[in-house]
């Protein structure tokens, strides 16, 4: 049963709406007009409505406990206004079928990086990576491509010319724990009765492990290593810094410097930019420690707010994947699953990012309302 069936109909929103989805995994920032939905949320139940100004609250009282209050209360206020605002765009646009024009912009961005690369003469046996987008954030982006894709309302032959592109788009990020996120996600909507998706994950698997035999290239090398990438060094920097602010942490954004071992090589670019020639801009050096993060949700989270603000980004999380789960809608719950499963070795529900972490909060959105039409359904049904 596609995504489709599974909910009833909604009035569709405009068409530059639609444009404006497609467009955000190419113009990121273009997310900023969720802001103007925030008044969306009015709708939802009166727990929830708790639940969020507990969030609130939690983090902006996490600032107070930071080197720098004033920046601190500033950035976090802007990040969990943006979740919020996201959220309240699940709310607006009333069903995920409607955000099925980002695949375009996904399109794009997969194509893109590979004509890139060969336009450059970029080695192939190097990690694949495009013009912004880096290797793992290009990988997870063919993952989230797959699970969007199989759920369209497109044919089964563009269906599946896509999701073997992306597959082999994800195979060439040499993204280790993008490739074992997507496959967690089917598993996640297998595990929601969706039995169709066993072909699918079938033909992942069959299509991931010939890489496995693979030798003498980078993303050989990368995807068969059995180490970290030295992420358990950073966890064990993040950590220690952690406990020398665990009340408040170190402000949001503002871990890098207590992260030595990201910000020994400066301002970078990705792969392909760099080979390509093009070098990282004077004016975001100032910008570094911003985009780096401790590699893992929950260690990143108690660097940057503190115990106080950790518990409550957890709350609003669990409250959420409660919520996905009970819907028993399989496409959430594969992105919850995935999503959840990537978020142990890198963080993709901290925003900004270019586009994976937006759309997580978006689902959010949605299952108010798939929640309550079950709900409708199941009173119905009582009634009859």
């Amino acid at each position: 049963m596609t995504t489709q069936q599974d909910e009833t109909s909604a009035s569709p929103p405009p068409q530059w709406v639609s444009w404006l989805i497609a467009l955000v995994p190419v113009l990121p920032p273009l997310y900023l007009a969720s802001f103007s939905r925030l008044r969306d949320l009015a709708s939802i139940p009166q727990s929830a409505k708790y639940l969020i100004g507990g969030f609130l609250l939690t983090q902006l009282i996490s600032t107070a406990f930071t080197d720098n209050p004033v920046l601190s209360l500033l950035l976090i206020g802007l990040h969990s206004f943006l979740i919020l605002s996201l959220i309240a765009v699940g709310l607006y646009l009333k069903s995920s079928i409607y955000v099925f024009p980002i695949i375009y912009g996904q399109v794009f961005i997969i194509i893109s990086s590979w004509i890139f690369t060969i336009l450059e003469n970029v080695n192939l046996l190097n990690r694949l990576s495009g013009p912004y987008y880096h290797s793992v954030s290009l990988g997870f982006t063919a993952a989230l491509f797959v699970w969007l894709v199989y759920y369209s309302d497109k044919g089964l032959i563009f269906k599946i010319s896509m999701i073997i592109i992306a597959l082999i788009t994800l195979l060439a990020t040499g993204s280790r724990g993008a490739a074992l996120a997507l496959i967690t996600g089917f598993i996640g909507a297998i595990l929601k009765r969706n039995l169709r998706f066993i072909f699918f994950a079938f033909l992942c698997i069959l299509l991931l492990l010939p890489v496995m035999s693979r030798g003498n290239s980078v993303i050989f090398d990368h995807i068969s290593g059995r180490g970290l990438s030295h992420r358990d060094v950073v966890w064990a920097e993040a950590l220690s810094s952690w406990k020398k602010n665990p009340i408040g942490g170190v402000g949001l954004y503002q871990a890098g410097p207590h992260i030595t071992q990201l910000m020994v090589g400066g301002c970078s670019l990705t792969q392909a930019a760099e080979i390509a020639g093009a070098s990282c801009p004077k004016s975001l050096e100032a910008f570094i420690s911003a985009n780096l993060t401790a590699h893992n949700l929950v260690i990143n989270q108690g660097l940057s707010t503190g115990i106080i603000g950790l518990l409550g980004f957890l709350v609003l999380f669990i409250y959420f994947a409660r919520q996905i789960i009970l819907t028993d809608s399989p496409l959430p719950n594969a992105i919850l699953f995935g999503y959840t499963f990537m978020n142990i070795f890198d963080v993709t529900v901290i925003l900004p990012t270019l586009h994976y972490g937006e759309l997580f909060w978006v689902f959010c959105g949605f299952t108010f309302l798939i929640r309550s039409k079950k709900n409708n359904k199941n009173i119905a049904n009582m009634a009859a």
